[in-house]
């Protein structure tokens, strides 16, 4: 279990953001994956602050954990852009 999280951070500290490479920038000075999580983690803390110094009642370590988390699945996929994942990566109908 240890050794899985420890691959998937290892995965996530590697993979750069395909975006940045589409438009040029190479690899090895890319925000990766692990970068672009914990940015978005503070920016979620910071919105977590505004909100509940307004009276709305948001869970911090909820908010902060799914923001951590929310691109785990890329360490497995790679970062698949919904453009593309859209186009190549057949559907099921419904």
């Amino acid at each position: 279990m240890v050794a899985d999280v420890i691959n998937i951070v290892r995965a996530m500290n590697n993979l750069a953001m395909t975006g940045w490479m589409l438009r040029g920038v190479p690899p090895a000075v890319c925000e990766t994956v692990s970068q672009h999580s914990y940015s978005t983690s503070i920016i979620a803390l910071h919105v977590v602050e505004k909100l509940r110094e307004k009276g709305i009642d948001v869970d911090p370590y909820k908010t902060i954990a799914l923001a951590l988390v929310h691109d785990v699945p890329e360490a497995f996929t790679g970062d698949i852009l919904s453009l593309f994942s859209k186009r190549y990566i057949p559907r099921k109908k419904r």
